[in-house]
C-alpha cells in the first residue's frame, strides 16, 4: 500500500446530517473533531496525526451516539 493511499484510508468524517450536535466528539477529541459555528453538528477539524490520535478517532467513530462519524475508503 502507497503512502498516499494510507493516508485516505486513515481519514475520517462526521456526516452532518446523522450528527447530533451531542459534543460527544469534540469533548473526546478537541484537536480533531469541532462543533460547527452556525449550524448544529461537528465537524473534522483536523485529521488524526499520530497513532493515538488515530485509535482515538476510532474509538469515538465506535461509539458516536448516532454513528455520524465515517472513515474515508
Amino acid at each position: 500500500m502507497t503512502q498516499a493511499m494510507q493516508k485516505i484510508q486513515d481519514q475520517f468524517e462526521v456526516q452532518k446530517e446523522r450528527c447530533l450536535s451531542c459534543a460527544y466528539c469534540w469533548k473526546e477529541l478537541p484537536k480533531v473533531f469541532k462543533s460547527h459555528p452556525v449550524h448544529t453538528y461537528a465537524y473534522v477539524h483536523n485529521q488524526p496525526k499520530t497513532d493515538l490520535e488515530k485509535n482515538l478517532c476510532q474509538k469515538v467513530l465506535e461509539t458516536c451516539p448516532a454513528q455520524a462519524i465515517v472513515k474515508i475508503t
